[in-house]
């Protein structure tokens, strides 16, 4: 019974976290220190549809971050990371064809 609390009181948060980012008034970041959720997870909420603008907004903060620190290796590991991302999300939908 306590699990299937904590997993409703999951769902909340996400709900809450995704709503939060479609109208714009916080970023993965945010949404993962307020609400505990790691940031992957608050992405995945979003539905694949929403999969491809969440990841183009987390280049988006990683190309800022990059050029604040003066750290191309940065961007260039998100883009790797975007790029696996986009391999393993296409072998999924092709495995379950």
């Amino acid at each position: 019974m306590e699990r299937a609390g904590d997993e409703l009181a999951r769902q909340i948060l996400r709900e809450w976290a995704v709503d939060r980012y479609r109208r714009g008034e916080a970023s993965f970041s945010e949404l993962a220190r307020e609400t505990g959720l790691p940031v992957e997870e608050i992405m995945d909420s979003l539905g694949t549809d929403s999969r491809d603008e969440a990841l183009a907004m987390f280049l988006t903060s990683c190309r800022a971050i990059a050029a604040i620190r003066q750290a191309p290796d940065f961007l260039r590991m998100a883009q790797d990371v975007v790029e696996a991302m986009s391999v393993e999300q296409l072998t999924v939908t092709q495995s379950s064809e």
